[in-house]
């Protein structure tokens, strides 16, 4: 089997790193420039954007603009709401030829939410100082729910993890042959996979879901989900140790029965 070369994993986790350092510096300058737009304060707002300040057309340009990114929010979600961290993504596009190779700039993903309501916020970030280039409210609002779906499919994952968990325990304590491949087919075997969101949506998955057959996103209530699979691996392994363990003991009691009519037989 071909090693990963050492300087692959080196870059690779060096991307990793400054990834993490630019969405949350990226972040941060969104936040105190969100917070500067809603109290009207667009000249602090301006300085958190990716432009050069002697470029006054552009600048005039959002000195117009940001007021009616003010209305907006206001009007959505008041004077009085909460920002918090969503998500960042990145997405790269790589081709054999250079010209239609693409690496798109950052992604920021910000909750707004009132007592009622949330929305999303979307910000690109120019990694290399930080700054925002471009900012908007989507058109996204909805109910913030009661999240009783969540929580109830947070038990169900529980179980199903658990489950596994007593497979992969019964096995190390079997007299099965190959443990190791059962213990792989426990946590491979979880499938279909279900998946239900904070907002009430579901979907089936026709894959392996791995990890214990489960997997949780709490990152913001729109990317809010819990998934969890029907453990069919560890069903198999423990119906195969229960049938093993009855065979076992009718064995035991057959041989048990046997002895005195030996002995007997023996005395004859």
């Amino acid at each position: 089997m071909n090693k990963i070369p050492p300087f692959i994993l080196l870059i690779t986790l060096l991307t990793g790193c400054s990834f993490l350092k630019s969405s949350s510096r990226g972040y941060d300058n969104a936040i105190n420039q969100l917070n500067a737009i809603a109290s009207g304060n667009f000249d602090e707002a301006i300085s958190y954007f990716d432009i050069k300040p002697i470029d006054t057309a552009q600048v005039n340009q959002l000195k117009e603009g940001l007021p009616h990114l003010q209305a907006a929010i206001i009007e959505n979600f008041g004077p009085s709401f909460e920002l918090s961290f969503s998500k960042s993504d990145k997405k790269f596009s790589f081709s054999t030829a250079e010209e239609e190779s693409t690496i798109e700039p950052l992604m920021v993903k910000i909750q707004i939410k009132n007592e009622t309501h949330f929305g999303i916020i979307e910000a690109t970030i120019n990694e290399q100082n930080n700054k925002i280039q471009y900012i908007e409210l989507l058109n996204y609002k909805e109910e913030i729910p009661s999240f009783l779906l969540i929580y109830i499919a947070g038990f169900i994952a529980i179980g199903v993890a658990s489950l596994n968990i007593i497979a992969i325990n019964r096995i190390r304590k079997s007299s099965f042959k190959r443990k190791w491949l059962r213990i792989v087919g426990v946590l491979i075997f979880n499938v279909p996979a279900i998946t239900i969101t904070a907002l009430g949506r579901f979907s089936l998955d026709i894959s392996f879901q791995t990890l214990l057959g489960v997997g949780f996103s709490a990152t913001g209530i729109d990317e809010t989900l819990v998934t969890f699979a029907i453990p069919i691996g560890s069903i198999v392994t423990l119906v195969m140790v229960k049938i093993g363990e009855q065979k076992k003991i009718t064995d035991d009691k057959l041989n048990e029965q046997a002895k005195p009519s030996a002995n007997v037989g023996e005395e004859n």
